[in-house]
């Protein structure tokens, strides 16, 4: 299948499959006589394998060295090293949510005044 067609077939745009490839976490197929690339049915698995690991919080990176280990031990520390980055990711967002929901018990708000007078606004120095 074409480019074209693994987009549909995946719901991954043209675009992103091209990323995929530049960045290093999905191979480009030989071109066939007339210069098209031609995928493979293996090709709609690793784009959802892709997609499927992003869901889970990998970077694209990651899934790079992923594919690149060669040993178990050298996942594990992969795998370590992610998860304490999303451990970290997760204290900013509840740090953040903290902290928004203060402003939004804080403020004093109406209808009628001006979005440039609120707090919030204030706050996140929108001025």
């Amino acid at each position: 299948m074409r480019i074209g067609q693994l987009s549909q077939a995946t719901g991954v745009s043209v675009q992103a499959i091209r990323y995929y490839e530049r960045f290093g976490v999905f191979e480009k197929p030989p071109r066939n006589k007339i210069g098209h690339r031609l995928y493979g049915p293996d090709a709609c698995h690793a784009i959802h394998a892709i997609k499927e690991a992003q869901r889970r919080g990998f970077k694209l990176s990651e899934i790079r060295e992923i594919k690149e280990a060669s040993f178990c031990d050298e996942l594990h520390l992969l795998i370590a090293g992610v998860l304490e980055r999303l451990s970290e990711e997760e204290r900013r967002i509840r740090k953040g949510r903290k902290e928004i929901k203060a402003l939004c018990s804080e403020c004093d708000w109406t209808p009628e005044k001006p979005a440039t007078d609120c707090l919030i606004y204030k706050s996140l120095r929108c001025q």
